[in-house]
């Protein structure tokens, strides 16, 4: 296009540039000041090619250029597109472009009243950006100010004069440039913020223009002297192989340009930074050790006050089930050692494909993280799992990522081990009339049929609810599975009976509807009654009347039965042994009772007559510790009844003693056969000589004129703390539920240093008084209020606590302190659960199995880590590498003591929760 006398040119390339030529004929002289050749102008327009095809306005002052997707307004006779000043005046546009703030024609510039003088031969310096934009106090950091007409050396010119928050900062000039200035912080004495300046005056034979003029960057970018300070590190343990992430806080983290963090000596990789915060990977290391952490900014150095400690790397030993359903949701448990120095665990799943031009399917899912074991949800593979049968499963690699490393597993010598993907199992539902099954009031079970359910999944993995309730399921077979109907009374039933759901895994169904068929009472029931309401008349007139011709004197040890205890006393080598103390009579005399007149007199002197019958039935030893604590009925008032099962009763009741009385609880037997009152006596027995605020002593025991046992407690206003904490009217913080632990802590080291075993320990039998404060007690009431908790032996003859008992005790029948001591860890863990049932999902017959496999109870929302691992502790396989009561009252007053240092900062946590009551 025509441009006065000149020709102007616009062409596109197909790299989307546009480029501007000033064309001149051939026959003329070439113009000294022009580039032949060479454009005046290139426009980085677009990434695809220009088109050939442009065209102008209706001014012709503009031109529009187009690309494959847009179109460009490009003006010709402007000089807008110089955007720097050494740009504007160098230029070889016709338009005879000059500088006055920004880059236009003279009459461009003469048209803005606000604007600089036009001017061609000098430039002002101008700053457009600084890094970096702190630096530490002790200074040495590199500072580069990028912008125009700034550092070009040149003969006669002096190096700019540069202030960086106002201190000096020394320029490199074999670094600087027109664009860029290179210079060095000089030391300042305290923090302090402030702008960069610069004064340059340039001139020379090879810069076809002038500088001379100061610039500032006030108001728009601001330099900061800082003191860099390193407050935490984490975490402080790591692997000797390296690879941990090691996170360090402070302040003035990424100040200056020159970043290294060393650990023990050893570099850690610097992934990122900011002012408070600088991510490295930590390098490995031949030893494990402790030592510092060490970040390295532009030559000064800042230590950690803590240490971190390489360690030995985890190792993972074996993994189970090596199965799992296509929908997934079940439950991988890899057992190793020292995976709690473990970031982040991952399972991988690669399902393995015979043409292997196909990329096989990858599943890959983050596992939970405990000391020794993983925990990982087996993935949901349906979209992979086309022509899966049951005799022909889906084969599938797993491998375990370990921070980042694939993991090999010691039991196989590999990382990697074949895992096999099953059908996911098909519950059918109910074949009655709406899908309703009617099963009898008084059954037990329900049975749901299927097909492939026992596969892949194990009882543990299916969850039955009948109206919202748990139906324990008992047993798994292929086309069948057997659950136990809960207690129904007040369950939600909708109008056909009660929802019937099985969750298997992920997967939930719906089978129908259950309905209760209740049972017509059947006249000859009744009749049955009857007879048996007479011949208890007749049995205890009987009875009654041979009682009053018995003559005293009976044998006291004929039929004595030996009684099973719950306290234990051990030896000092850590065996164990009945209680066989002989205590001489009324050593222990209370003011409930006459004394006796002298010291000829029997073994039962001061004893009443009427009490004397039942003393001198049972063992003479037990007669005579009872004798030292007996309780004249006078003294003793009873109330309402505040507990009560098959075999005994609980009231609230008072005591008189010099005239004032208090509140008390008095236990009482059912029946009263001779083995029942014997173990009913022993028990209550064996708390006379505890002496704790943690443990419950008895007051007395009482014969009544029935001549049956009582035995006197102190009334415990709040019940059993298991019933409390599951009550959601009761708010409690984690700290309240800790002090729980710690209490009941201090009472079993109590026992401990007695010589006691207690063999059932458990939140049931932990009361609480007034104050809230714990007490231990054991009542035989409470495997009568709380049956559904024990288990029959295979003799029938004893009901254990298997959920709270230890490894060895199910396998060896073996108590000690130390198997105290893993009950403590489940009362730890329904404390924090808010009374939930231990191993909810696992079936009484299936808990040993369950331990023996390494599995534990998991760790309970909102409990920290390192109080998890208090319970991980105690439930150690070696009886030896569990804590004594000791310990655990430390650690865990340790822990209270922080969260009271911390408690400005930290929020204490309500759990609140409505547990599921098992």
């Amino acid at each position: 296009m025509p441009f006065g006398d000149d020709t102007i040119a616009v062409v596109g390339t197909k790299e989307g540039h546009v480029l501007k030529f000033l064309l001149q004929p051939l026959s003329s002289s070439s113009d000294s000041n022009l580039h032949s050749g060479f454009p005046y102008k290139d426009l980085d327009l677009s990434n695809s090619p220009i088109l050939p095809n442009m065209a102008f306005d209706k001014t012709r002052e503009n031109v529009y250029v187009m690309s494959s997707h847009e179109i460009f307004k490009i003006a010709v006779n402007s000089c807008e597109h110089h955007v720097d000043c050494s740009a504007c005046v160098v230029t070889h546009d016709p338009n005879t472009c000059g500088w006055c703030g920004f880059c236009s024609t003279r009459s461009g510039c003469l048209e803005q009243s606000d604007t600089l003088p036009w001017q061609r031969d000098s430039c002002p310096p101008a700053i457009y950006n600084v890094v970096p934009l702190a630096g530490p106090l002790e200074g040495g950091t590199r500072v580069t100010i990028t912008g125009d007409n700034l550092g070009l050396t040149a003969a006669g010119s002096h190096p700019p004069e540069v202030n960086v928050a106002g201190q000096p900062c020394a320029v490199m000039q074999q670094l600087s440039e027109i664009s860029r200035i290179v210079c060095i912080t000089s030391v300042v004495s305290s923090p302090v913020t402030g702008p960069i300046v610069a004064k340059v005056v340039l001139y020379g034979d090879n810069l076809s223009y002038k500088v001379n003029g100061t610039v500032s960057t006030e108001k728009r970018i601001n330099f900061t002297y800082v003191d860099p300070v390193i407050t935490n590190i984490e975490p402080r343990y790591g692997r000797q192989s390296g690879g941990t992430i090691l996170t360090i806080t402070g302040s003035g983290m990424n100040a200056g340009n020159d970043i290294s963090v060393t650990v023990l000596g050893r570099a850690c990789y610097v992934k990122s930074a900011n002012m408070t915060t600088l991510i490295c990977a930590t390098t490995s290391s031949t030893v494990t050790e402790s030592g510092k952490v060490e970040v390295r900014i532009d030559g000064i150095i800042r230590s950690s006050h803590q240490q971190f400690t390489y360690v030995s790397d985890p190792t993972l030993r074996t993994f189970t089930p090596n199965k799992a359903v296509v929908n997934g949701g079940q439950t991988v448990s890899v057992f190793g050692k020292n995976l709690n120095f473990v970031q982040v665990a991952k399972m991988k799943i690669t399902i393995r494909r015979e043409d292997t031009s196909v990329e096989a399917p990858e599943y890959s899912v983050e596992c939970s993280i405990s000391e020794e074991y993983l925990q990982c949800l087996s993935p949901n593979i349906s979209q992979s799992a086309s022509g899966i049968t049951s005799i022909e499963p889906i084969t599938a690699e797993i491998v375990f990522f370990l921070d980042g490393r694939p993991t090999e597993l010691s039991a196989t010598g590999s990382d990697t081990s074949e895992f096999l993907f099953y059908p996911n199992p098909v519950f059918d539902p109910f074949s009655g009339d709406n899908n309703v099954i009617v099963v009898k009031e008084g059954s037990s079970t329900l049975t749901i049929m299927g097909t492939d359910l026992n596969l892949a999944l194990e009882a543990s993995d299916i969850k039955v609810t009948v109206g919202g309730r748990e139906c324990k399921v008992t047993d798994l077979k292929a086309d069948e599975l057997t659950c136990e109907i809960p207690d129904m009374s007040g369950a939600v039933e909708d109008s056909p009976g009660y929802k019937v759901e099985v969750r298997a895994a992920s997967t939930t169904s719906m089978i129908g509807y259950m309905k209760i068929d209740p049972r017509p009472f059947p006249w000859y029931a009744i009749v049955i009654v009857v007879l048996i309401v007479v011949c208890i008349i007749v049995s205890v007139v009987v009875w009654h009347v041979r009682k009053q011709s018995k003559e005293e004197g009976t044998d006291l040890a004929t039929g004595v039965v030996t009684p099973s205890v719950i306290f234990r006393q051990t030896s000092s080598t850590g065996g164990e042994s009945a209680e066989a103390r002989v205590v001489p009579a009324f050593s222990r005399l209370n003011n409930y009772m006459r004394t006796p007149t002298s010291s000829s007199e029997s073994a039962f002197a001061g004893i009443p007559d009427e009490n004397r019958p039942l003393l001198e039935t049972i063992n003479k030893d037990l007669a005579m510790q009872i004798s030292e604590v007996l309780v004249n009925e006078d003294n003793l008032k009873q109330g309402d009844i505040v507990g009560q099962g098959h075999f005994g009763c609980v009231y609230q009741g008072r005591i008189w003693q010099d005239g004032t009385s208090f509140a008390v609880a008095i236990k009482s037997l059912l029946r009263g056969g001779k083995e029942e009152i014997i173990n009913f006596l022993r028990e209550g027995i064996m708390m006379k000589d505890f002496k704790h605020p943690h443990v419950l002593e008895l007051i007395g025991v009482c014969i009544n004129s029935n001549n049956m046992p009582l035995v006197v407690l102190p009334f415990m206003k709040h019940g059993d703390v298991l019933t409390y904490i599951r009550d959601p009217k009761n708010e409690l913080t984690a700290r309240d539920l800790l002090e729980f632990c710690r209490q009941v802590a201090e009472g079993m080291a109590y026992l401990a240093s007695q010589k006691f075993i207690h063999r059932d320990l458990a939140s049931r039998n932990c009361m609480l008084d007034d104050n809230l404060r714990v007490k231990i007690a054991d009542f035989g009431l409470s495997r009568d209020i709380y049956e559904r908790d024990y288990y029959s032996a295979k003799d029938k003859t004893a009901k254990l606590p298997v959920r709270w008992m230890a490894l060895e005790s199910l396998e060896r029948n073996v108590y000690n302190t130390k198997t105290d001591v893993w009950s403590f860890g489940v009362v730890m863990w329904e404390f924090l659960t808010r009374g939930m049932t231990p191993y909810p999902s696992v079936d009484n017959w299936d808990i040993c199995t369950y331990l023996q496999r390494g599995r534990r109870l998991q760790q309970p929302m909102h409990c920290p880590d390192h109080v998890y691992q208090i319970m991980m502790n105690c439930w150690s396989v070696s009886p030896v590498d569990r804590p004594t009561f000791d310990d655990l009252a430390g650690q865990i007053t340790d822990i209270l003591m922080a969260s009271v240092n911390q408690e400005s900062e930290d929020h204490e946590i309500y759990l609140n929760v409505v547990p599921s009551m098992k």
